[in-house]
């Protein structure tokens, strides 16, 4: 498909690819995984049997700024009021940090209950989602400059609503890890010690960036 200069439509246009994309051709582009936020699957995590850890070790944080996670996981039998909680590393998934996080969460659940939850020099990205056993939690989590070692690592995240005994609670905010270095593996985990995810799927992916040069 042909890409045109819509500035002034004219057939003796002198300027050079001086880029102004209609808005079917972005849909285009992105459709084809060419243009800026579409999304490239890196790997798939299939959860089967009784998992505590769940590591993401191949981000290929040299190629994307930014990443994004989706999960959907089931909470063991034997989880008792769990919340999902995400620690990087530094070293490929050697070890992971536990300490240098901040976060900034809000929650809202059954009957009008609203509150945060937040903090400074904490042990992890806290409190991502929430659930008793049983229970199913899917959102998506977005990570920035992972593979930039002069800048800080982001996140920001949603849960969608998840049903317990005392009823549904959905989970947004982010944080960031505060430490400039080089991110090339990311764990999630059960946060507390009463269990973990008896089955579900993570997905991670890169989000694509466009950058033009204009002549």
């Amino acid at each position: 498909m042909p890409f045109g200069y819509i500035g002034q439509n004219q057939t003796k246009q002198k300027v050079k690819n001086s880029g102004v994309l209609s808005s079917f051709e972005v849909s285009h582009l992105e459709k084809q995984g060419h243009a800026g936020g579409s999304l490239e699957l890196i790997s798939t995590t299939t959860i089967s049997s009784s998992t505590t850890n769940i590591n993401l070790t191949s981000l290929q944080e040299s190629k994307y700024s930014v990443h994004q996670i989706t999960y959907d996981l089931r909470w063991g039998s034997g989880v008792n009021n769990e919340y999902l909680a995400l620690r990087v590393s530094n070293d490929g998934g050697s070890s992971f940090e536990n300490s240098g996080y901040s976060n900034a969460i809000q929650y809202c659940g059954v009957t009008n209950s609203f509150g945060s939850i937040y903090g400074a020099s904490e042990t992890e990205f806290q409190d991502i989602a929430y659930g008793d056993a049983g229970d199913y939690i899917q959102g998506y989590i977005y990570l920035y400059n992972l593979g930039d070692s002069s800048k800080y690592s982001f996140t920001s995240s949603h849960s969608s609503p998840t049903y317990e005994s005392a009823g549904a609670w959905t989970y947004f905010g982010g944080g960031v890890y505060t430490t400039a270095e080089t991110i090339n593996a990311i764990r999630l985990f059960a946060k507390g010690s009463s269990g973990g995810f008896d089955d579900g799927t993570v997905k991670l992916f890169g989000v694509k960036q466009l950058w033009v040069t204009l002549d």
